[in-house]
């Protein structure tokens, strides 16, 4: 993602934030989202929201969080249940949050990916079941795999390597 710390919390309302990853919103009082607080000393830190009428719980990463910059790197994931959420950031885990009373019905609205963000998703996953804390590590874990993209568009100049390694 590509961003500046232009001192914006998570708001409760399940669209505004520095950076919106995504967000499963039908309004203001039943949504599930992702942002990036970078409200006052915070800069950069995932929080992983979602609301019912009853009210509102937040879960957060570990403080300082992702440093403002072109293009940095981010593993983030999240569970949501009835009466809990827990998120991971880069393979740490979140404080598990106990507090909800209940999951917003949010199956007559569209998930919606990047909302307000800058900055490419290389993957983006939704499980049908729920996997677990072990599986937000492993999901968050940064990778150890050579992220080098090339391209080739067949003129004489190109050329191509298949024994490249890390």
């Amino acid at each position: 993602m590509t961003y500046s710390d232009e001192d914006v919390g998570v708001a409760a309302d399940g669209i505004t934030s520095q950076v919106v990853p995504f967000t499963w919103r039908i309004d203001a009082a039943n949504y599930i989202y992702t942002g990036l607080n970078t409200s006052s000393t915070r800069t950069g830190v995932p929080e992983f929201v979602q609301e019912v009428p009853s009210g509102v719980d937040v879960v957060s990463s570990a403080s300082p969080g992702y440093t403002p910059g072109v293009l940095v790197p981010f593993n983030i994931a999240s569970r949501h249940g009835s009466n809990f959420i827990r998120g991971a950031t880069d393979g740490v885990l979140t404080n598990l949050d106990t507090t909800p009373t209940a999951l917003p019905d949010l199956s007559t609205t569209d998930l919606q990916i990047a909302y307000d963000f800058m900055g490419t998703i290389g993957q983006f996953r939704q499980f049908a079941g729920d996997i677990g804390d072990t599986g937000l590590v492993t999901a968050t874990n940064p990778s150890t795999e050579p992220t080098l993209s090339l391209t080739f568009d067949g003129t004489g100049g190109s050329f191509y390597n298949l024994s490249w390694s890390e």
